[in-house]
């Protein structure tokens, strides 16, 4: 039959060109080589790298500073959230500001953003539309700008935009302020003649809210053994802990959180937040680096050693 039937769609074929007039027409040929095309996706690229303000390394340098700095690590504030402590916020703000010698990185979380259409309860959990929260953020940027370090990458204001729109303004704010990560990122920090090197990321695979530096250490250890202070966020968990591989003395630090009555961990996580900020100390003189629980911690061990 399937025979039968392509013969006779041949000789129908062959009918309409006995009753057609020739003619000639200008019907499009392409002139396309995939050389070509790779050079075009080379120089997209190429572009592409210079639009970007991001980066995967970076170098902080104090020069000749003889005497120690302070650097406290800071993610997690979700300001504009209905659960979170913002008279907390604005003293540990303003305490950064007016402190000598104390910096600050940002590992994100800062805006609680949340625009995830997972359902009426998350959207209400915004006391300000995004636009104002976004605007905060422009405005302690300008106030921390002197002692900001670097920053990275974020699930609620980074993450959420992109998924949303395929662009982060908030990413686009920080990567122009300073030193932007946007995923897991490699400082060095060089204090008079010493230089630590620390890791950062908001979220370190394998962190929990039971061992919340896990994955700071899993990642000096298997990837990146160069690295002693690795520094992160997410699980709203303060943890230090303190220790050595073999000759390295190492540090892993995982930051608290200002959203101290949030809904969402109180059903399924704690009834406890802690809004714990760490602070590492680097000397300018030694190689010796030392974590404190929070700034108030800091100074007063200050003051009992005077």
């Amino acid at each position: 039959m399937f025979e039968w039937m392509r013969s006779g769609a041949r000789r129908e074929a062959e009918r309409a060109r006995e009753n057609s007039a020739p003619f000639r027409d200008n019907k499009q040929v392409g002139d396309f080589h995939w050389r070509e095309g790779m050079r075009q996706l080379a120089r997209t690229q190429e572009m592409a790298t210079r639009a970007t303000w991001q980066q995967n390394a970076g170098l902080i340098d104090f020069g000749n500073l003889g005497r120690p700095i302070t650097v406290i690590c800071v993610s997690d504030l979700h300001y504009g959230a209905w659960s979170s402590d913002h008279d907390l916020i604005a003293r540990l703000l303003d305490e950064i500001v007016a402190t000598p010698d104390l910096y600050v990185v940002l590992l994100g979380d800062l805006e609680h953003m949340a625009i995830n259409p997972r359902g009426v309860a998350e959207f209400t959990e915004n006391m300000v539309p995004p636009l104002i929260q976004h605007a905060m953020t422009e405005s302690i940027i300008e106030d921390l700008s002197p002692k900001i370090l670097f920053s990275t990458w974020d699930n609620h204001s980074v993450v959420r935009q992109e998924n949303g729109s395929g662009m982060s303004e908030y990413a686009r704010l920080m990567s122009r302020a300073c030193i932007y990560f946007n995923g897991i990122g490699h400082a060095d920090v060089k204090v008079g003649g010493e230089v630590y090197r620390m890791a950062a990321s908001h979220r370190f695979r394998g962190s929990t809210g039971a061992n919340p530096t896990r994955g700071q250490k899993n990642y000096m250890l298997m990837e990146a053994p160069d690295r002693e202070i690795a520094v992160g966020g997410d699980v709203h968990t303060p943890a230090i802990c303190d220790y050595v591989n073999g000759p390295i003395h190492r540090m892993a630090i995982n930051v608290g959180s200002a959203q101290t009555s949030s809904p969402y961990s109180q059903r399924y996580y704690s009834l406890f937040t802690h809004p714990v900020f760490p602070c590492i100390t680097l000397d300018p003189e030694q190689h010796l680096f030392s974590g404190s629980w929070s700034l108030r911690h800091l100074q007063a061990a200050a003051r009992a050693a005077r």
